[in-house]
């Protein structure tokens, strides 16, 4: 991304499990920080995890895959186009941040030590753990809207159906 600051060029895209019932999302590496969604993977199964999260929707959403093929499209599309606003709004506050002509070539920098966070000012280090916490919340939200309705559809084609749902 040679059209940004030096401090964000870098986006690691990350999913979890299969990427047919995912969806992939960005977030800026430069940091020490790793949204809680995304930090932990216990051995008990919690939605509060991303991980969990994307092996639930799989075993649901594979069960039924025509059925949910367009919940899980859908959430694929919403997920992607969200974070793209997100990661442009990001950008554009580190610019500021900066004072760095987007067209400049002076925009091109080192990027500095992604592991340790070194090299970024505390203003745009602020600025890349907030979209962070951010896209981790969107993520989240999206994530747990097409689970619920991917088990609806899933529990509604069982041999055992809730064929009279309280919805």
């Amino acid at each position: 991304r040679l059209y940004v600051p030096g401090e964000i060029c870098a986006v690691e895209w990350l999913t979890f499990g299969s990427n047919v019932f995912n969806s992939l999302v960005p977030f800026y590496p430069n940091t020490d920080k790793v949204p809680e969604y995304l930090a932990y993977t216990e051995e008990e199964v919690d939605t509060a995890s991303f991980y969990w999260s994307c092996r639930l929707l799989a075993a649901l959403a594979d069960a039924q895959f025509m059925a949910n093929k367009f919940h899980v499209e859908r959430y694929q599309i919403k997920v992607m186009a969200e974070a793209h606003r997100i990661l442009n709004e990001a950008d554009r506050k580190v610019r500021e941040a900066v004072s760095c002509d987007r067209d400049a070539q002076s925009c091109v920098g080192d990027v500095p030590n992604a592991q340790s966070g070194a090299g970024t000012s505390a203003q745009v280090q602020a600025i890349i753990d907030d979209a962070n916490e951010t896209l981790a919340t969107m993520l989240k939200e999206q994530t747990t809207d097409v689970l619920g309705k991917v088990l609806k559809e899933t529990s509604n084609h069982m041999k055992n159906a809730y064929a009279r749902s309280d919805a």
